[in-house]
């Protein structure tokens, strides 16, 4: 049998508010996934070696994708995630969208409906990670784990469907400067940001699918690779505690068809942490590269400051 159809990664969208009517969109998406985290029953009879009784046990699925605008990702999500589907709300969801290609040709237009659509109307998405390297495009990589509505299929698909208009990239940045207590650490390579979250899915009523999930905890961090090793090292040997100057993390705008974009416009992103530690984890080379130095800020809360507080438009020094 010949295929007859091929689907490559679209978009996703959150649809919020009390009738679902905002509306955010990721662009850029390097890869979409829909696990559907299944579990199954399997028992076998005492003169059988093969199970001969399986069954669902629970289904936990979750949806990842890795996308390029991260101020559209830290609006839409903070960095404490977004409920979707919250009690009070109407119409809320989380729509990912594959683009159904043609044999031999370009892909389908938007609003052809041929396109594969799977979406979830309760449940919490999030910012899981920040990688910005210093010479490729910055990827926010989001989380959205579902739970049941009491009502609809924890997932719900959608066949030969039309797909969002505007798929295209708005923004997108790159590794910049890093601070640590007001002295900027040379020669960043690359900066990664984890939210370390810690959730917790709650199962109801003999169901198979969770309907609450909590955040139990989160350990945010950051992880800073650079290459001026002496520098590093001493400002961070044994570790230092955040002092009064706030630490702060950059990353640079690059202006679509252009160049990175001025560090005195205020177009910028900043990480800014008051209080917490800050160590060198490793450090190291060869005799055919140079060697590369590995620092994490730990953020921690002071109880009245967010452990970790971010701009979308800020200038850098």
């Amino acid at each position: 049998m010949a295929t007859t159809k091929l689907h490559v990664v679209g978009c996703l969208r959150t649809l919020t508010g009390a009738a679902g009517a905002t509306i955010n969109q990721f662009n850029g998406l390097s890869d979409l996934k829909l696990a559907l985290g299944l579990k199954e029953f399997s028992e076998m009879s005492g003169q059988n070696i093969d199970a001969d009784y399986l069954a669902v046990d629970e289904q936990q699925p979750v949806y990842t994708c890795s996308a390029v605008e991260i101020a559209t990702a830290l609006s839409a999500l903070t960095l404490d995630g977004l409920p979707i589907g919250p009690s009070g709300t109407t119409g809320n969801k989380v729509e990912a969208y594959w683009i159904n290609c043609k044999d031999m040709t370009i892909k389908e237009a938007v609003a052809a409906t041929k396109h594969f659509l799977a979406a979830s109307r309760k449940g919490l998405i999030y910012i899981e990670s920040i990688n910005a390297p210093r010479n490729r495009l910055a990827r926010a990589n989001l989380r959205f784990a579902p739970i049941w509505d009491a009502t609809n299929d924890i997932v719900e698909y959608t066949n030969n469907t039309a797909a969002p208009t505007g798929v295209t990239i708005a923004h997108a940045y790159v590794a910049g400067p890093v601070y640590v207590n007001g002295a900027e650490i040379p020669s960043v390579q690359e900066i990664q940001y984890t939210s370390g979250f810690e959730l917790e899915f709650v199962f109801s009523g003999g169901q198979e699918w969770p309907d609450a999930v909590f955040i139990v905890q989160r350990k945010q961090k950051f992880s800073i690779k650079c290459k001026d090793v002496p520098t590093a090292i001493t400002t961070t040997l044994s570790g230092l505690e955040q002092a009064a100057t706030d630490s702060e993390v950059y990353l640079r705008k690059v202006e679509k068809n252009k160049r990175r974009v001025a560090k005195a416009t205020a177009e910028h992103i900043k990480f800014t942490v008051n209080a917490g530690r800050i160590a060198v984890q490793d450090f190291g080379g060869s005799q055919e590269k140079g060697s590369d130095v590995s620092l994490d800020i730990t953020p921690a809360f002071d109880g009245t400051t967010a452990a970790v507080v971010v701009s979308t438009t800020s200038a850098i020094p």
